[in-house]
């Protein structure tokens, strides 16, 4: 494995600009992922995961988003210095993205193979086209070409996927098909990182455990770098390495699977009030424990911990200052708890 990081992310700020004021959506996250692992990003609605996934892609709402500070290094290079066009050759063959609900994300007009190879021509025409005009005049020629048709049949049998159905459309699909589907879309040019949005939330439980093999299959045999964004604890210990826990567009935890899931050692109140919140078979206790409140309001976050109107350990410090973050090894907290502590 390459001691290299693939993806540096350095002190991203990414703010919304609505009606109703500044949406502080990311405010100073840093991560770093290195080839072939895979990151959870873990944390409740609105803690900024999907942000930070659009932010890397460059998918900003044009109007509304912007990336205010910091870099997204791919590589070495900082993606927030490319142009449009320059990100267009990374976005979908180098770094691919997966996104939540497959209905929406696939061309109701437009047939399975047709979509797989569009993704293919895109990438592999050198000159800067508008690739709907470019590929709708070009549909005859990707029929007649076998190298693409063979790739495309190859992808949709590598995610379950009959090369039979190749030239039916996504509404003939079931809602674990067109998933696959997407993954086979995002899998095409071999990227060296997909970023996974909720992938499996739309979809049943045992379809969730056929999309989640499947996953964790393609990333062994192609070494694909993964960025997985849920709020599931259960498919995070299954398929990821690292885990960062978000809260308010802040990492407040971060660690390998092992010192996440590790019940003996310390967690930020956050982290551990989301296991609390999961029944286990091993405690007999009668009720779940929720965490009480709700997240801030993003046009108006506290200068001090995030966290502390929510939190049952909350001292006068969080009410003023936020927290520095404290690591030992590859584990780190950001709560004022722990910053008396030599370790965690």
């Amino acid at each position: 494995m390459n001691g290299n990081p693939l993806l540096e992310i350095e002190d991203l700020f990414t703010v919304y600009n609505t009606e109703i004021g500044v949406v502080k959506a990311i405010n100073g996250i840093s991560l770093q992922l290195r080839e072939g692992m895979t990151l959870g990003l873990v944390g409740e609605t609105g803690a900024g995961k999907t942000t930070t996934a659009l932010s890397i892609m460059r998918l900003l709402p044009e109007k509304t988003g912007k990336v205010i500070k910091g870099a997204i290094k791919f590589e070495g290079k900082n993606l927030l210095d490319l142009d449009e066009f320059e990100m267009e050759k990374i976005r979908g063959k180098e770094i691919s993205m997966i996104f939540q609900d497959p209905l929406s994300s696939l061309n109701p007009i437009m047939t399975v193979a047709d979509q797989i190879e569009e993704v293919l021509m895109i990438h592999q025409s050198d000159k800067k086209k508008k690739s709907y005009n470019f590929l709708q005049n070009s549909q005859l020629f990707l029929r007649s070409n076998t190298k693409i048709e063979r790739k495309t049949d190859e992808i949709l049998e590598l995610v379950g996927i009959s090369s039979d159905r190749k030239r039916e459309f996504p509404h003939q699909f079931s809602g674990g098909m067109k998933q696959r589907v997407s993954i086979a879309m995002a899998l095409i040019c071999n990227p060296k990182l997909i970023i996974a949005d909720e992938p499996t939330t739309a979809l049943d439980v045992t379809i969730q455990a056929q999309v989640i093999e499947i996953m964790e299959k393609l990333k062994q045999q192609l070494n694909t770098a993964m960025i997985l964004i849920t709020h599931d604890l259960g498919i995070v210990a299954s398929i990821c390495d690292e885990i960062a826990i978000m809260y308010a567009g802040e990492i407040i935890e971060f660690g390998t699977v092992e010192d996440i899931f590790d019940r003996n050692k310390k967690h930020h109140p956050y982290t551990q009030g989301l296991f609390d919140s999961i029944p286990r078979l091993d405690d007999d206790k009668p009720r779940l424990k929720p965490i009480r409140g709700l997240m801030p309001d993003p046009t108006d976050l506290p200068a001090s911990c995030k966290f502390h109107p929510r939190c049952d350990f909350c001292m006068d410090i969080c009410t003023k200052q936020n927290p520095l973050p404290l690591k030992e090894q590859m584990h780190m907290i950001r709560c004022h708890l722990y910053s008396g502590s030599k370790e965690l």
